[in-house]
């Protein structure tokens, strides 16, 4: 996992007063990442939890159902692959995390600067986000372009993965090329030639090995 990509994470749940630090301790917290879904989804859902009733809190029955539905819900807003949701940890899983909490960052950002150009209201008063605007804008222009920065590593990482592909086709073309003109340059009548006498030779073999047997045999007779 990136360290980068943890601060980010962290940077983002802190603000929005839903980290824990259980979330990245050696053996990952699976309730604890349900229940921080949850908190991040409630800033877009007031009636998430009921919404979520039938599936949370899982269990060894529910889980995949909890899946589901946060793949059912988050794919309305978001692009990922219900996948990523398979295992809580890993750079996948944290991709979506990241991408969730800069959405509901965008969004309360948003709102505050309303709020602060509606009622010219001092911004560090809002709870439960107590960080200046200023500061949560830049903390949230750094998480957007350092996911751009993932996104785009691993971009040219596929590109660079396309080049060696082409490289090994360009390369087996060649092969293919040089083994066909081995092939047509081979000549048909002196490989035949090789065959017959080969064949010519084994022929004789067989002749001298029974001329032998039969000497034997007519020695022993005397």
């Amino acid at each position: 996992m990136s360290s980068n990509l943890q601060l980010a994470i962290k940077t983002n749940l802190t603000i929005l007063e839903t980290f824990s630090p259980a979330l990245f301790s050696n053996v990952s917290d699976s309730k604890e990442w349900e229940k921080t879904i949850l908190n991040l989804l409630l800033f877009l859902d007031a009636n998430i939890h009921s919404k979520f009733a039938l599936c949370y809190p899982t269990t060894s029955k529910t889980i995949k159902e909890f899946k589901s539905a946060v793949f059912q819900y988050c794919s309305g807003f978001m692009h990922f692959r219900k996948s990523d949701l398979d295992y809580y940890r890993g750079e996948r899983f944290e991709l979506f995390i990241l991408n969730l909490s800069n959405i509901i960052m965008k969004k309360k950002y948003q709102e505050l600067l309303k709020e602060k150009q509606q009622d010219n209201i001092q911004v560090s008063d809002l709870s439960p986000l107590k960080i200046p605007i200023e500061t949560r804008a830049l903390i949230l222009k750094d998480s957007i372009n350092y996911q751009y920065k993932i996104l785009q590593e691993n971009l040219d990482l596929s590109h660079l993965q396309q080049a060696k592909l082409q490289a090994f086709e360009t390369r087996l073309k060649h092969e293919i090329e040089a083994t066909k003109m081995r092939l047509e340059g081979f000549n048909k009548t002196e490989l035949e030639n090789q065959v017959k006498e080969k064949m010519q030779e084994k022929r004789e073999l067989h002749e001298r090995n029974l001329f032998w047997k039969s000497f034997i045999e007519f020695v022993d007779k005397l």
